[in-house]
């Protein structure tokens, strides 16, 4: 098993001579998928008759919900032992991660902070310094997401000495999405995965009309502590997340030659490429149809225009005084 250790900077609790030798960033233990065939066979074999699927099967899906960290750049992934264990025990590819705990700290943080959500959820580029090390007296909360497992490791550019952190794997990432996306919107719990069920078929039908009623009423009002200059970053993050929650590909702010779009959905079959805009006093048509030039004029649909699926581009305009989502125009 493996255990994570967060060094906290700036607090004189050691001396000089006496500081702990960091190993944030070293070979730890854990279990790998080598000691997974070598150890847990039985369990394999029992997991995959409870839920009628093959060994390989099995395998393939305990490395889709439990695999996928990696505390160094050079080592090979390690599964959760407790949520491997879990499932063992429980026979059933279970969320588990969040049965010993929520990340109420991170969440109350992000509330205050809408503008940290998106690059969180999006995969993040970092230095090893902004997310090695906790340091109480700032802001950036990169460091105890990392240190408490909700991201991981999963590319290193040597010459830059760029790390890229992101979800570790589907139990982690629907998991986290899911916690936070009811803390952001209005949708009761209980009809939350509906909803998201919802959206998944009307994009899977291109009624994008429905797609974003959806997403209109789960939005809630701007809550009081975010300032109104926040007010697009805080509607970007939630569109985002809701987008996430239906397993398909989301991008934000993706870099073209111009510019970045806001925000990218692709199916299997479609690709969605949505500019959002605030109203600022303006006309609803006038903002919109700005939005759909910018698409074009940025050339965000070009990358796609040789993939062979079906492009639809979207203006969704949004209320600068925080009253939500007002419309959209399909171009």
């Amino acid at each position: 098993m493996h255990f994570r250790i967060t060094k906290v900077s700036h607090i004189n609790i050691f001396s000089g001579l006496n500081q702990l030798n960091d190993i944030s960033l070293n070979r730890l233990c854990g279990i790998s998928e080598t000691e997974l065939e070598n150890y847990f066979e039985p369990e394999i074999k029992t997991l995959a008759e409870r839920k009628k699927l093959t060994v390989q099967q099995t395998k393939e899906h305990l490395t889709e919900m439990y695999d996928g960290y990696h505390f160094s750049h050079n080592v090979e992934g390690v599964y959760n032992p407790f949520c491997l264990f879990k499932c063992f025990s429980e026979k059933d590819f279970g969320s588990y991660w969040f049965e010993s705990g929520t990340p109420s700290f991170l969440v109350k943080t992000l509330q205050k902070q809408p503008m940290s959500l998106t690059g969180l959820i999006n995969g993040r580029k970092a230095k090893e310094d902004q997310f090695k090390n906790y340091d109480p007296d700032s802001q950036n909360m990169l460091p105890v997401i990392y240190q408490s497992g909700y991201l991981t490791i999963k590319d290193f550019e040597e010459e830059k000495r760029v790390y890229t952190l992101d979800f570790p794997n589907r139990e982690i990432r629907e998991g986290f999405l899911e916690v936070l996306l009811k803390k952001f919107v209005t949708v009761p719990n209980d009809d939350l995965g509906l909803a998201i069920a919802n959206l998944c078929d009307a994009l899977e039908t291109h009624n994008i009309d429905l797609a974003l009623s959806i997403i209109k009423t789960a939005i809630a009002d701007l809550p009081t502590i975010v300032k109104k200059d926040m007010c697009e970053n805080y509607y970007e993050s939630i569109t985002h997340l809701m987008f996430r929650m239906t397993g398909y590909n989301v991008v934000s702010e993706l870099q073209s030659v111009v510019g970045r779009s806001d925000v990218i959905v692709t199916t299997k079959d479609s690709v969605f490429i949505l500019e959002l805009k605030m109203d600022k006093g303006q006309p609803f048509e006038v903002v919109a149809a700005e939005a759909l030039t910018q698409i074009d004029a940025n050339g965000y649909a070009e990358r796609f225009a040789v993939n062979g699926k079906q492009l639809f581009k979207i203006g969704i305009v949004f209320s600068s005084k925080g009253k939500g989502m007002i419309g959209w125009k399909i171009g």
